[in-house]
């Protein structure tokens, strides 16, 4: 198994991509969505995220974006560890390798609830941030 680390506040959420490598953990961190969202308002955890627009739309709402932001961004973050290490994080048919999903299952594993509850505070903030710039600022 390939054992790299990953620091869990060096993920940034920033939209939504493949998330091969860790797709089976997502029941899983749609659940803890949920109780984070039971726990926290959008008043509170807007004043804990860098100033800047935002807005309580769609996106933010959604468990399932959220958690898919949440999950694309772990994902890339592997992947590009495994790059850096020289490995390739997909095989010939273009899905996560075997090394990429053994280190998504390490990665969850290992998490704490303090991290996971910063990545889900973070792809909270990347859906928010989201649904300002779709329904204010983007000129269709």
């Amino acid at each position: 198994m390939t054992t790299l680390t990953i620091d869990p506040k060096s993920i940034k959420a920033n939209g939504v991509s493949y998330y091969g490598s860790v797709r089976k953990h997502n029941a899983f961190v749609e659940n803890a969505v949920s109780i984070f969202r039971m726990r926290y308002t959008y008043e509170e955890l807007v004043k804990t995220w860098p100033s800047d627009d935002y807005y309580e739309g769609r996106r933010f709402q959604c468990n399932e974006d959220v958690t898919a932001r949440l999950l694309s961004a772990i994902s890339g973050k592997i992947s590009s560890v495994l790059r850096e290490a020289g490995i390739d994080p997909f095989n010939e048919e273009g899905t996560a390798s075997k090394q990429a999903i053994e280190m998504g299952d390490y990665f969850m594993s290992t998490l704490s609830g303090t991290d996971l509850n910063y990545l889900i505070s973070d792809a909270m903030r990347e859906c928010a941030s989201s649904d300002h710039w779709y329904t204010f600022e983007k000129e269709w």
